[in-house]
């Protein structure tokens, strides 16, 4: 069991090593390409999903797991009572993404786009709760799988 623990283990650390690679490459070809000035509204951006990214997430991840560890009679109603809180926080969060844009004054049209992007992004975010079932039953090489795919189906282009 040990051993399964630690293969596991290794799977999560080598996702976020995997997703820190993704965003320094992508916060690499974006300084290339924005200007100076451009660099005040990406950390207005980044600002916003630094608060409003907590509400679509609920911090319900350890508990979840855990709760699927000690109840494993009720993992169903566990996974799906996660996926409706989140994606309420997400529906809510988006809600605040797209008032954000809205009613935001002195940021430019493409900014307002990346926001409603940005919250409609969001909903999505709160449907991956399956991932916890993978985590619970240790097998998170299948998750790793899909976040590694969707990670480098979205890195930027180098030119």
């Amino acid at each position: 069991m040990l051993k399964l623990i630690i293969k596991n283990i290794s799977w999560l650390f080598s996702e976020k090593l995997l997703s820190m690679l993704v965003a320094l490459v992508t916060m690499w070809v974006l300084a290339r390409h924005l200007g100076p000035d451009d660099f005040g509204t990406l950390n207005y951006l980044l600002a916003i999903i630094a608060m409003l990214g907590p509400i679509v997430v609920l911090g319900l991840n350890s508990i979840v797991v855990r709760e699927l560890n000690n109840q494993p009679q009720s993992n169903d109603k566990i996974i799906s009572t996660v996926i409706c809180f989140r994606l309420i926080g997400a529906l809510i969060g988006a809600f605040l993404y797209f008032c954000f844009a809205y009613f935001s004054d002195g940021i430019s049209d493409v900014d307002e786009v990346a926001l409603y992007i940005l919250g409609f992004a969001s909903i999505f975010k709160g449907l991956n709760g399956l991932e916890f079932w993978f985590q619970a039953k240790v097998c998170v090489r299948y998750n790793w799988v899909v976040h590694a795919y969707c990670l480098m189906s979205n890195l930027p282009p180098f030119s």
